[in-house]
């Protein structure tokens, strides 16, 4: 995976489809929850938070060319410390993962295989995120340069073809459940930047590093304007809908629209659309995995490791085919393994060496001076 230099565009790419994963999987719904008619507030609000991380993350970065974070861990704690972040995000990749391919095979379930066994649908979508990592990252990447505009143009199509149903009126009150759950409270919602840890991956993998600020600030920003579309697509059209957990609330937006007298459903288009996209974003995090396991293991050749990966997912994904299990994850456990892991865990590693990195700096400095 690193061998593979990426281009500024390739990279944001890459960013915006795992971000937008979240979009496709409910996660709109998850935030209108939260904070009710105020969520595109938060929005707003959140992502000025994240970009100021952003910035931060790459203030400490620009210090480790080439390395990524866990080639950081281990510059500041050795291997215990980088096995120890190795294995975290590895199962936290695996979790998440499993969580939302299991979400979307339910849907499908429910829309159009209702009479096909859900593990056989499960293990279909598998074998297909196995041959993409055979074929390797550099064809998923290639891949994403194709399925990512047809994302973003299936989510812009939804909202301006929903706007004769739009009740603007869903928008007040302004600060929905108060200010303290609008801003304080609605922090919680930094779930819905969880995906970013691709970024920790990306900065070391780009042909041109001073690219970095770019791709990671472009993506920030166009995640949030496509999440403020559905967002306010579901508040406007769907009241009932944004406030329930459902996970095909997009699904829905597509079902209402009509093109004429003689168009009246196009949403297994949407599906087409969709289906793919979903299957590159799980590609993209399974080749997260094994190279992260590359890393620990020094295995020679990691996509031996895919079998074995790929029955793991299976295993989970299959047991959480409930939908009140992935409601539990989604809501709690997610939510706060996503702050926990990315926020404190993630940031304080790279925190602790930007220190150590100007520490020794300074050593180095110190002791020239003195000879």
């Amino acid at each position: 995976m690193n061998s593979y230099r990426l281009k500024r565009f390739e990279a944001f790419s890459i960013v915006l489809t795992i971000l937008i994963s979240s979009i496709l999987l409910g996660l709109p719904n998850t935030l209108i929850n939260a904070t009710g008619s105020a969520t595109l507030l938060n929005i707003v609000f959140i992502t000025i938070l994240m970009l100021i991380i952003f910035l931060i993350i790459n203030k400490i970065l620009v210090h480790f060319p080439g390395y990524n974070i866990i080639d950081i861990c281990e510059f500041l704690g050795g291997k215990p410390l980088k096995i120890i972040y190795s294995v975290c995000f590895i199962s936290f990749v695996i979790l998440l993962t499993s969580m939302r391919l299991s979400t979307f095979v339910k849907g499908l379930s429910l829309i159009y295989f209702s009479h096909l066994n859900i593990p056989l649908i499960i293990l279909a979508v598998i074998c297909v995120i196995g041959i993409l990592n055979f074929l390797g990252f550099k064809s998923i990447c290639r891949a994403t340069l194709i399925w990512l505009p047809l994302m973003i143009f299936s989510i812009c199509f939804l909202y301006f073809s929903s706007l004769k149903h739009y009740t603007f009126q869903q928008v007040f009150p302004i600060f929905g459940f108060g200010i303290k759950e609008t801003f304080w409270d609605g922090l919680i919602n930094f779930s819905g930047y969880g995906c970013i840890y691709i970024l920790f991956f990306i900065f070391s993998m780009l042909e041109n590093v001073s690219d970095f600020k770019k791709v990671g600030i472009t993506s920030i920003f166009f995640y949030a304007l496509l999440m403020i579309l559905v967002v306010s697509a579901l508040m406007f059209s769907f009241p009932q809908i944004s406030s329930s957990s459902t996970p095909i609330s997009l699904y829905l937006l597509a079902r209402q629209i009509t093109l004429g007298d003689y168009i009246q459903s196009i949403d297994a288009l949407f599906l087409l659309v969709w289906i793919p996209f979903l299957l590159i974003y799980s590609a993209l995090n399974f080749s997260l995995i094994l190279n992260s396991f590359k890393q620990i293991t020094n295995i020679k050749y990691p996509a031996s490791m895919i079998y074995a990966f790929c029955s793991i997912i299976f295993v989970i994904t299959s047991f959480l085919s409930n939908m009140s299990d992935l409601e539990l994850i989604n809501n709690i456990l997610y939510k706060y393994i996503t702050l926990g892991f990315f926020i404190i865990f993630s940031i304080s590693i790279l925190f602790m060496a930007g220190i150590k990195k100007i520490i020794i700096k300074l050593f180095k400095k110190e002791i020239s001076h003195n000879v």
